[in-house]
């Protein structure tokens, strides 16, 4: 005899229920067995949205320390003219609402992120 998670008892020996065999309180076995598939594939896509996220975060805390050398170098090397351009729109955003300037590298990304978040 076996116990389901809704606290109904589920074959038995005693011979009682239907008598059919082919019924488990009322359900058939193969109803049964299809929830507890879908059960374990719920299980299994909850593990791997987990994990993914795990690994987001993680990537994430790799990429972000190297962001302020990332802006030294596109400072210094910007040849196209984009980093200037985000950099004078980010300016005038902090002058704005004034923000003090020790969090310039801080208003960049998120501008960079909300435009990217446009493109997409």
């Amino acid at each position: 005899m076996a116990t389901l998670r809704s606290g109904k008892q589920v074959g038995g020996s005693d011979g009682g229920g239907s008598g059919s065999g082919g019924e488990v309180d009322g359900r058939d076995r193969g109803a049964v067995q299809a929830a507890d598939i879908k059960e374990k594939r719920n299980a299994r896509t909850s593990k791997v949205v987990f994990s993914s996220l795990i690994l987001d975060l993680l990537g994430f805390t790799v990429v972000v320390p190297l962001s302020s050398a990332l802006l030294v170098c596109y400072s210094k090397h910007d040849s196209s003219g984009l980093y200037s351009s985000l950099l004078s729109c980010v300016t005038y955003y902090q002058h704005i609402i004034s923000v003090p300037a020790r969090f310039h590298s801080v208003l960049f990304w998120w501008y960079v992120g909300v435009l990217c978040f446009v493109l997409v």
